[in-house]
């Protein structure tokens, strides 16, 4: 998820379920277009981690399917992963000199 994905899943897990409308006003700060808030929308759908739960006229109602703790939890293990792979890297270059 990409830090403008996450800005989206934000406002969803705030609200518990957010319509498009809602996550276009919450990120009027960006300055972004409808355009692009929907695409991260789309994005955010096809990496499961929200679905549309109803939707009335042209507004779509959105829900997580990923817990905002979970998103956490994995968020770190990946950074923790990532520091221990460079570490390493670092230890296999210095016995390789």
């Amino acid at each position: 998820v990409s830090e403008s994905e996450l800005e989206v899943l934000k406002i969803i897990w705030d609200k518990k379920i957010a319509t498009s409308l809602d996550i276009i006003y919450e990120l009027r700060q960006h300055n972004w277009t409808n355009n692009t808030i929907r695409t991260l929308i789309k994005r955010l759908q096809e990496k499961e981690a929200i679905e549309i739960i109803g939707k009335k006229g042209k507004v779509f109602y959105y829900k997580a399917k990923v817990d905002k703790e979970k998103f956490k939890y994995l968020k770190t293990q990946k950074i923790l992963i990532s520091l221990l792979f460079y570490q390493l890297k670092a230890k296999a270059q210095v016995s390789i000199e």
